[in-house]
């Protein structure tokens, strides 16, 4: 029994390189608005779907393990605060909260045995980031302007059960941690028809991140456990798809907008609203 526990303990200490394709952070619209010296506020909401296939070498042994993030969905509650360096030229600051929810599954390894899949739900934990958004391009009603934003997200931690692929007897027990940073970038041309903006044009991101667990081997009938932990990282190649949205024009000092980002395996819908006190350049 010690030879076998101990490894299932080998079999879970994973160093991981993951390939991804991931879904982003809500960006808003990728041109200036606040005008020189100006300041604006404002809230935004995103919710994300994304998906990762993992692969790693287990210690110990010369055989890879993969497994897969499937369906990791997040929702996005994030303050921002925004201020004009020039006429069209804007930088910003995002903080608020973000949770987490999908299923981690161990794929079965080339040998006899099954995989090994439990649900991830992280509850809300901090999410923060930078951006700064410029307008290139006015000419009638057509515009271009562009957006570049850095975000980091840490949703709470998760509770992990699952079987030993081999022993029906053996539990996987433990805590799963997950945090990850991205880099996206739009340039997006926009057409404005009366109080309504639409722009739309390519989008690009990358991403990078940690799957840590921390948990015990369990055996049904004994005591004792055997401490077990794993720590994973994911690191997205750059990711190019579409960003689109609208933007709505309540009054001088009021906008709501939505938008939508999309790659080959990935989306995010997003929707804000901003209040820019001192008006400065047109949104």
């Amino acid at each position: 029994m010690r030879i076998t526990r101990l490894a299932i303990a080998a079999f879970l200490a994973v160093s991981v390189g993951a390939s991804v394709a991931s879904g982003g952070a809500p960006m808003g619209v990728p041109q200036a608005f606040v005008g020189p010296g100006g300041w604006a506020i404002g809230g935004t909401y995103g919710r994300e779907q994304m998906d990762l296939t993992a692969s790693g070498t287990i210690q110990g042994l010369a055989a890879p393990q993969d497994f897969e993030i499937e369906n990791l969905q997040s929702n996005m509650f994030l303050a921002t605060l925004a201020y004009g360096l020039r006429e069209n030229w804007d930088v910003y600051v995002l903080a608020g909260v973000a949770n987490a929810a999908d299923d981690i599954v161990v794929l079965a390894p080339p040998v006899e045995g099954g995989e090994v899949r439990d649900s991830f739900r992280g509850g809300y934990g901090l999410a923060l980031g930078v951006g700064t958004r410029a307008t290139f391009l006015r000419e009638g009603p057509w515009s271009v302007g562009g957006l570049a934003q850095l975000s980091w997200f840490r949703p709470g931690d998760s509770r992990f059960t699952g079987p030993d692929p081999y022993l029906p007897d053996t539990t996987w027990v433990g805590n799963v941690d997950l945090s990850y940073w991205q880099v996206q970038a739009s340039v997006a041309a926009a057409y404005d028809a009366g109080p309504w903006r639409f722009w739309a044009g390519p989008y690009l991101r990358f991403l990078q991140g940690n799957m840590d667990f921390d948990g015990n081997v369990v055996v049904t009938g004994l005591v004792d456990t055997t401490p077990l932990t794993w720590s994973s990282s994911f690191d997205d190649s750059f990711n190019v798809g579409a960003h689109f949205g609208a933007r709505w024009k309540m009054n001088a000092e009021w906008n709501l907008w939505l938008e939508g980002q999309i790659t080959g395996d990935s989306w995010l819908v997003g929707l804000g609203a901003v209040f820019v006190p001192e008006r400065g350049f047109d949104m």
